[in-house]
This record gives C-alpha cells, structure tokens and sequence, in this order.
C-alpha cells in the first residue's frame, strides 16, 4: 500500500471512528465488538509493516493483563466447567490482543489525524446525544423501526412495550463517550458555549432508565474535581479508595445487609429468606434484588477464597430451576419487597465480585495491579490538568458501571470500554503531544 493512500485511510478511520462508536452504541451496542475487530484491521492495514512490531509493545500495565489472561485460562484445571472455560477465554484473547494493537497505534498520531479525531468526536458527539435525547423523550421511533423492521434486531412483545429500557446500554455508551466529548468540547468552545452543551448531555444520560451511568458520570465530574485541586493527594486517594473496594468487596454486601436488615441465615442453598427492614439507612427497594444475588456471591467466595471457581463459572453455580424467595418485611410486618429470582443469574452484575467468584484473591490482585498502573499512567508527567481530568472521569465511570452493572467477560461491554480508552490515548498519549512536551522541557 502506498504511503499516501496509507495516511487517507488512516484519516478517514480516525474521522468516523467516534461517530460510529456512539451511534452503533446507541442502537446496536453489542456491535461494537465488530467495530473493535474493524478497528484493528484498519489500524494494521494503515501501519508500515516495518512498524507493526510498535503495535505489540508491553509495558507494567499489559504484562499484568497478560498474567490474568494466563490465570484465567489455567483456572480451566480447577474449573467447574473446564471446557467452557477454555472456549470463553478465547474472545478475553482477542480483546487483549486488539486492544494492545489499537492503544499502541494511538500513541503514533500526528497533528492533521488528531484533528480528524477530534472533528469526529464533534460530529458524533452532537449528533449521538440528540438523537439519544429525542429516543428517550419521545417514542424511541428509529429503536422501534430498527426492531421491526430487520430480524437480527428481533425481540419480545415486553421489550416492544418497554422500548426504552433497550436503549439502556445506549445510555451507557453515552456515559463512557461523554469524557472525550467533554475533552473536546471545552477546548474549542468558550466556557459559556461549552458549559451548556455539556450540562445537555449529562441530562441526556440522567434521562435513561437505568441510574448507574448518571451516577458513574456524576461520581467521575466529583472524582476528577478533586484531582485537579490537588493531583498528588487526588491520586493516593483514588489509587487507595480503588482497592479498598477491591479487597473489601466479598464482605460488603453481607455487613451491608446486616446493617440495613436483621440478618440471619445464609443464601447459598436454594431457600427462602427472610430479612426485616430496622430503619438505620434508606435503601431502595428496587436494590434489593441486585444486593441478594451480591450477597449469594459473596458467599460463595467464602467457600473458595484463594482462585475461584473457575474462568466464566458464574452460571454453572446453580442448576436451572434453583431460585430464591426472598422477603423483607417493615418493622410492623407489613411485606414490602417479595422477590423470586435464580441465586446468581448469568453473572453477578458486579465485576470485582466476579473476579473473586471466579479467580479468587489471585484475581483480585491482578485486578489491583492494573488499575494502580492505570491510575498511574493518568498522572503521567507529560499530562496537563485537562487530560487528567477526563482520564480519572473516564476511569471513575467505567470503574463504578463495572461496580453495580453488566458481567466481566461481556464482550460488547468489554469492546465499548476499550474503544472509549483508545479515543482517550489518541487524545492525550499521541507522538504530537509527546515531541512537544519533550522539546519544552530545557536540556
């Protein structure tokens, strides 16, 4: 391929990139995992072979996702499901491998495919949060027209009358893609232009129906605030309220319970239990079935603390017709939450939980590993207050979505949040930037 032709494709992938991303979001958000693959073919094809071998290059952070990797397809030795491990691991491969492609092609960028991307993130980031915001406000019409009218988009007759909640992981796209919005946005605009637009979007995300990313988004802006006042102090704060949640997650959701509820009895065999509200704090109703299925998990963890049950096991904890009735009762024992529901179904909606369930403390630290490094890398020298405010939102978001949302090895979650970090990376971490900090700094 020719070196001009090369820089044009190159360009146009930058430029549709973050449109694509939002949109397909939006609408089709387990396409991006084909996205992500498309990604890294264009990424190759627009790279000089004699510089593909840049494309591969580990640092602290890739060893470490290189080690879980290994954890996770050894684990098939201990694992209740051996060789539905061994097979679930292979997409966990895939995404590694593209995903160390892509981040190590955006650390390469120049000045024009900047400014293509950021044109893109423009583009998309208007027309995505529009289009999102007319969906949730109105009658959701292209949605509608999408599930009708083509049968890869086919679902029930409760999805038809619930058509919103199908734009819930929309919503969650919008979140993670508001941090390079945000980057953007308030650099090419006055402060009173940018302003508005930013308040629009996060409305736009506070519009689903599904609370976790307006509170994910809310609890980056705050996190990120902090930072910039003070980054030394921002960051050991961060880097130790990140694995105390970590380390302290198996027994969170029982000391939770007991605190909130008289708490008696265990969850792990199919029973029915029954908890009575003391009053002490205000937990929503519409929780409580998320907090059981955490409070199963976590027992299960006590019985295999140290690797798990293996890689992707969550489902194969329970047989199909084990349940759980669950009943929480008021303090004049009036019934206010009666729930019937699988102990663990699919997953734990709670990624840190999951690691433990399925690799153990082993897990868990390599889990610690990287997000120290990631924390880390945010606080680079080379990057100023506005990068590392939308890196720590951006870490803040997809950390707290992963904390009460979605399963671990979800490959269309797991494409999203690495398709958002490699618009970051092109962002802040690209050889433009780099040559210009390295040529400030007096010798």
């Amino acid at each position: 391929m020719s070196e001009p032709y090369r820089k044009q494709l190159r360009f146009y992938f930058l430029s549709a990139a973050p449109s694509l991303f939002f949109l397909v979001g939006i609408f089709i958000p387990k396409g991006s995992v084909i996205l992500l693959s498309l990604a890294g073919i264009m990424v190759i094809t627009g790279t000089k072979k004699s510089e593909w071998r840049t494309l591969f290059r580990l640092n602290a952070a890739w060893n470490t996702i290189a080690l879980f990797i290994c954890l996770s397809t050894v684990s098939a030795i201990w694992s209740l499901t051996p060789a539905n491990t061994l097979y679930k691991v292979l997409p966990l491969i895939a995404m590694g491998l593209l995903a160390l492609i892509v981040v190590n092609f955006s650390m390469s960028l120049i000045n024009d495919e900047i400014e293509a991307l950021k044109k893109g993130i423009i583009f998309g980031g208007f027309l995505g949060f529009i289009l999102l915001g007319l969906e949730l406000t109105g009658e959701a019409l292209i949605s509608r027209f999408l599930i009708t009218s083509f049968s890869v988009f086919s679902t029930n007759t409760y999805e038809m009358v619930h058509i919103k909640k199908t734009l819930n992981s929309g919503v969650t796209i919008a979140s993670l893609f508001f941090w390079p919005w945000l980057f953007v946005v308030w650099a090419k605009f006055k402060y009173y232009i940018s302003i508005p637009i930013l308040t629009g979007s996060v409305m736009v995300i506070l519009l689903g129906a599904n609370d976790a990313p307006f509170f994910a988004v809310t609890a980056g802006l705050l996190s990120s605030t902090i930072v910039v006042l003070n980054a030394k102090i921002g960051r050991a704060v961060l880097t130790i309220l990140v694995l105390i949640a970590i380390f302290i997650a198996p027994l969170a959701p029982k000391y939770l319970f007991s605190f909130a509820d008289s708490d008696k009895g265990k969850f792990v065999a199919p029973s029915t239990f029954v908890t009575f509200d003391k009053g002490i704090i205000p937990i929503p109703n519409a929780w409580y079935h998320r907090l059981m299925v955490w409070k199963v998990t976590s027992e299960r963890i006590e019985q295999k603390p140290f690797l798990g049950y293996g890689y992707d096991t969550s489902r194969a904890l329970y047989k199909k017709g084990d349940e759980i009735r669950y009943q929480r009762y008021d303090k004049s024992g009036n019934l206010i939450v009666g729930i019937i529901s699988e102990p663990i179904p699919l997953h734990p909606h709670n990624v840190v939980l999951q690691i433990w369930l399925e690799l153990g403390i082993a897990g868990a630290i390599f889990l610690a590993a990287l997000l120290f490094f990631l924390i880390k890398s945010v606080f680079g020298e080379n990057l100023n207050k506005r990068d590392r405010f939308a890196g720590v939102g951006i870490l803040v978001t997809i950390f707290i979505i992963n904390l009460i949302s979605y399963g671990a090895w979800q490959n269309w979650w797991l494409g999203s949040q690495i398709i958002v970090i490699f618009i970051f990376t092109c962002l802040v971490f690209n050889r433009t930037k780099k040559l210009f900090t390295n040529n400030s700094i007096p010798h």
